[in-house]
């Protein structure tokens, strides 16, 4: 099953961890994907769905 997202970062250094945070933080649907999954993953108490 796919979920669907306003915006989806592609990697989750510190411009895409911020931009993730903040498009997340302006009410988007953001998801977020990583190579290293935890590094996504931790960015979901922020509101952003990690994606493997």
């Amino acid at each position: 099953m796919s979920e669907s997202h306003d915006i989806v970062v592609l990697g989750c250094g510190l411009m895409g961890s911020a931009l993730a945070r903040a498009f997340a933080a302006a009410g988007h649907a953001t998801g977020a994907w990583n190579r290293t999954y935890e590094k996504a993953e931790a960015l979901a108490p922020r509101g952003v769905t990690p994606n493997h």
